[in-house]
């Protein structure tokens, strides 16, 4: 599955208060959803590349870990479209 790490001040997603540093975004994973297979990450995902840097801007699922609890999910409805920096771009089981 296609995970993505990013960094809160290089994204135009607003870091929830309790965040740490950075969030993950992963791809379409049939982990997740049986009915979504593995897909073309740069068109799944919206990868771009603009003034020599990478971002991704279309989102399936995104969490963040909180100073205290542990991992949260952050709804994907109103973040199509914003840019966040790739800081690590990977693939995982």
């Amino acid at each position: 599955m296609p995970i993505i790490v990013a960094p809160w001040n290089q994204s135009e997603i607003e870091k929830p208060a309790d965040s740490r540093d950075s969030f993950q975004s992963f791809g379409p994973s049939p982990y997740f959803d049986p009915s979504q297979p593995l897909s073309d990450v740069y068109t799944s995902m919206g990868i771009i590349c603009q003034d020599g840097k990478w971002y991704q801007t279309k989102y399936t699922r995104v969490i963040y870990e909180d100073t205290e609890t542990g991992s949260n999910n952050i709804p994907v409805d109103g973040l199509q479209g914003k840019k966040s920096g790739i800081q690590i771009f990977g693939c995982t089981d």
